[in-house]
């Protein structure tokens, strides 16, 4: 009882200083939906607007078909396996304490690069004050052109709605990156905050001038060699645009083949297995969690062309309280050698 009382006098001095709106959102059922809707299903992409629903085959047909509905809202509904979604509890405190915990949270348990994906997320309050978070978390190669588009046409994203196999809503959010498009989308210089533009740009039209009353005094020798060392800095930019690109092409596949491995794993893994923790680093594969069997496990593993090696990574544990197996299964990604 204790326990309990103290715990209700911190959510009251939570509530005070931050107010109950900045986390707690409506339920879904409540939220007003927008008559613009995108569905988003995997590789399939349809668009609803006035009742009637369009297949869309690229960015291109999107824009087109965007165009008449400038300055309206469009809500994002994730179907089937566009999204990996998760459960959790944090413990009950300030609320910007409890965001910073369930951005942290999420990104802890995601398989996926933070810089490639982005997520969105809702909480409820149990009745022992503790925060249980549903979250969602998509790769943004999946949605970053439908934002782009949406962005350009002038429309803004309403809410991010997470739908059941069932069709029924598991939960709606207005994401943070909702007002315009996901601020990781953005590059150049949107990607800068609004405050400080101005000064950047003012800073760098006075260095250009700098930089010509400087030519216009110097001699045609030092001319010659400002040219040269400005060669040579664009030339050193352009390999670090062309290496940056390369590295974002190689974590794009990456988080590719996790979320292709991601669904297979759960295709062949028995009832009542479930995974703790995923991992892929330096061609290997690591999974870490429970089931009734891990030798089942392991065989299952074995019918998965891109696994090879196949091997505990430690000793089998039994957990008498849940009657499981703890297994840690290492593998080598790429096809079993002949």
């Amino acid at each position: 009882m204790k326990t309990l009382t103290t715990k209700r006098f911190r959510r009251f001095l939570s509530l005070v200083q931050a107010g109950w709106a900045g986390l707690k959102n409506p339920a879904s059922q409540t939220l007003t939906a927008s008559q613009n809707q995108l569905f988003i299903g995997g590789k399939a992409y349809v668009l609803r607007t006035g009742g009637s629903d369009k297949r869309l085959a690229n960015q291109a047909e999107l824009a087109t078909l965007l165009k008449p509905l400038k300055r309206q809202k469009i809500d994002l509904v994730f179907l089937d396996r566009a999204c990996l979604d998760m459960n959790f509890t944090l413990p009950a405190g300030p609320l910007d304490e409890v965001k910073s915990m369930a951005a942290t949270e999420i990104q802890f348990r995601s398989p996926f690069e933070e810089s490639n994906s982005i997520a969105f997320w809702t909480a409820r309050e149990t009745p022992s004050t503790d925060w249980a978070i549903t979250a969602s978390v998509v790769l943004k190669t999946s949605i970053a052109w439908v934002l782009d588009a949406i962005e350009k046409n002038g429309l803004e994203v309403g809410f991010a709605v997470r739908k059941q196999a069932d069709g029924s809503n598991l939960f709606a959010h207005r994401p943070p990156w909702s007002s315009s498009t996901t601020q990781s989308a953005k590059t150049g210089l949107r990607a800068i905050p609004s405050p400080f533009r101005l000064p950047l740009i003012a800073f760098a039209v006075l260095l250009i001038s700098l930089a010509g009353v400087f030519a216009t005094q110097t001699s045609e020798r030092a001319a010659l060699s400002a040219e040269a060392a400005l060669a040579q800095q664009q030339m050193a930019a352009l390999a670090q645009s062309v290496a940056a690109q390369r590295n974002a092409r190689e974590r794009r596949d990456a988080s590719t083949q996790k979320l292709a491995l991601v669904g297979e794993l759960a295709n062949i893994l028995p009832d009542g297995t479930w995974l703790e923790r995923f991992s892929i680093a330096d061609g290997r594969m690591t999974i870490t969690g429970y089931g009734p069997s891990a030798a089942e496990v392991t065989r299952l593993l074995s019918t998965l062309e891109n696994l090879s090696d196949i091997k505990y990574g430690s000793p089998v544990t039994r957990d008498n309280s849940q009657g499981l197996e703890r297994f840690r299964i290492v593998a080598t990604l790429g096809e079993a050698s002949p």
